[in-house]
């Protein structure tokens, strides 16, 4: 007989796939030892793969699986060994417990599960991005078209940390001069005027970039030149969700920068981490913060006086 998930388990795996970024919502090692176990009560990937439609428990279990794995890929040490196939030999082993003569056959048969460029179908997200099959997730593409599995399901697993790093510490920057947004994000008045042109102009130096390979470290300008190819292709190809993905890092850099922060998933908490490390090694000129009172509604010279100090000073678990 088989298993079945707890519903909350398979709630919370639903709720991963169809949002923009599959990483966001974070499972535990025992949550992940469920979906494994779920997943290896078929006998081989034929057997896990029959009948299956999009949107189906197991497909989406296995995407859960894969950005999961994906992460730990790129965090301890193999991802920089820049290789397709040491990618899912790793990441079938760890989910299927297989061996790697049976890798060409696992993986030609996970890409048959999505559709080629001339039968791919669209539907609308809730976010309103077009998405392949019904949830968010959208396969990159090289110059040459070829279908980018790893760079993608990288993405997903915001890895590896020091390109998201790399992209925090580019947007601090600007958070921080006072030519652009001078310490204070508001959605409301800059988005427009400031977020959506820094990302035209990103994707713009991307595109420029000669060398065929986008995941080279090719330094696009002094600050940007560490983002990885899961970066670049998200910001190419899929601009509304980096564009999102934009907007939130510079709503986190805000409320931690003045002492706010309430937020509580896998990539705000990634970003608090560096951003205190941030501010820790480029504090601000107080004096210049005082300015930036201004343009915060509500937010008064008095409330500096009595609340600025959150800036700079660590508590004993060394938190801003």
């Amino acid at each position: 007989m088989m298993m079945s998930l707890d519903l909350k388990l398979k709630e919370k795996v639903n709720k991963a796939v169809n949002l923009p970024v599959i990483g966001n919502i974070e499972f535990d090692e025992h949550e992940i030892e469920q979906l494994k176990e779920f997943i290896n009560q078929y006998k081989n990937f034929d057997e896990l793969l029959q009948g299956w439609f999009p949107g189906d428990a197991r497909f989406n279990i296995l995407l859960v699986l894969i950005v999961y794995y994906a992460r730990d890929y790129a965090e301890n040490g193999y991802n920089t060994l820049n290789n397709d196939k040491r990618f899912w030999i790793k990441v079938f082993d760890d989910i299927f417990e297989v061996n790697g003569t049976n890798f060409y056959t696992s993986l030609n048969k996970f890409y048959e599960m999505w559709p080629k460029p001339e039968q791919e179908r669209y539907v609308k997200s809730e976010w309103g991005e077009e998405a392949t099959f019904n949830h968010s997730i959208q396969i990159f593409r090289s110059r040459q078209d070829r279908r980018m599995f790893k760079e993608t399901f990288l993405f997903h697993a915001y890895a590896p940390k020091y390109s998201i790093c790399a992209l925090v510490e580019v947007l601090y920057g600007l958070f921080t001069d006072e030519d652009y947004f001078d310490c204070s994000y508001i959605s409301e008045q800059d988005d427009d005027k400031l977020v959506i042109p820094f990302v035209e102009s990103l994707k713009k130096k991307i595109q420029n970039i000669e060398d065929t390979d986008l995941d080279n470290d090719i330094q696009i300008d002094a600050q940007t030149y560490r983002l990885r190819a899961g970066i670049k292709y998200a910001c190419v190809q899929y601009t509304d969700v980096f564009t999102k993905l934009i907007k939130e890092t510079l709503k986190y850099i805000d409320q931690v920068f003045h002492g706010n922060f309430n937020e509580d998933t896998y990539y705000a908490n990634l970003c608090k981490k560096y951003i205190q490390d941030l501010i820790r090694k480029k504090p601000v000129d107080r004096k210049k913060i005082i300015k930036i009172t201004r343009r915060i509604p509500g937010f008064t010279i008095q409330d500096f006086k009595s609340k600025g100090y959150v800036f700079y000073e660590l508590n004993e678990q060394n938190e801003l």
